[in-house]
């Protein structure tokens, strides 16, 4: 049972609503999923009400984003459709590790494009950063700290507040948005001129690999993910997806190369 996070009686009623949908263990799981990929609708159906509870629980960690629950729920459930479409079985991994990556995704589009992002001065948002810094290396916060980073006494209650609502949403902005020597380490491989000889090569391993290199180079509709992002969709830590992207990329290299890529 899902405890009810706000009383908001339609919010209480949806809860209730979906917990009378049936989960599905793993056996279950595969055997609506082959119905599934016979154009089964019904199929389709079970397996978004079996994981409308994960949506929920997912839907919980933005829950001081600004959106209000229902709408993140909603947000949710979108991606968890989107997420029916993508996944395959020879992923290697269940639906509900799969989908919790895209119904997280979803949520946070939802809350860039509607949640308005409070513009400070430049001159603050420097103030802010070396607060945090400081704090962070154990220093104590207080009139002294702020006359040592050289913040006057009037803005230190608004630069110590700021720094704590910073960090606690700096971990969704950061994954949101990785760095771009972590989204593609083999730029010569993210050229539009390469992808087919990419997908060609891909078809040859074994499924698993398969998919971690379609989500890794964006192949196939999938957008491309950093080593971070992959390993959330697959279950994987993410020195295993580094060690599984290396060894088959070498594998690839010479198809690769006598193709002239790479």
């Amino acid at each position: 049972m899902i405890n009810n996070m706000h009383a908001d009686p339609l919010l209480d009623t949806y809860l209730q609503d979906i917990a009378a949908f049936d989960r599905l263990d793993a056996v279950a799981e595969q055997a609506v999923i082959r119905r599934l990929r016979t154009g089964c609708r019904t199929a389709r159906q079970e397996l978004v009400h079996a994981h409308l509870h994960v949506v929920v629980c997912v839907a919980r960690e933005f829950v001081d984003s600004g959106l209000p629950m229902l709408d993140l729920i909603e947000e949710g459930n979108l991606g968890l459709l989107r997420t029916v479409d993508r996944f395959r079985p020879e992923f290697g991994c269940r639906f509900a590790t799969y989908a919790r990556h895209w119904i997280r995704q979803a949520i946070r589009q939802a809350i860039t494009d509607k949640v308005r992002p409070v513009r400070l001065p430049a001159y603050l948002v420097g103030q802010i950063r070396r607060w945090r810094q400081a704090v962070q290396r154990g220093e104590t916060g207080g009139p002294e700290l702020a006359q040592r980073l050289g913040i006057s006494a009037a803005n230190m209650p608004l630069v110590s507040r700021l720094a704590t609502v910073s960090e606690r949403r700096a971990p969704c902005q950061l994954e949101e948005h990785p760095a771009p020597e972590e989204a593609c380490p083999e730029a010569a491989l993210c050229s539009a001129e390469s992808q087919g000889v990419l997908r060609r090569a891909v078809a040859g391993l074994s499924p698993r690999d398969a998919a971690i290199i379609r989500h890794r180079f964006g192949l196939d509709g999938h957008p491309a993910l950093s080593p971070t992002q992959v390993a959330a969709v697959f279950g994987l830590s993410r020195e295993r997806i580094g060690q599984i992207e290396r060894a088959v990329l070498e594998r690839l290299r010479p198809t690769l190369a006598a193709a002239g890529v790479g």
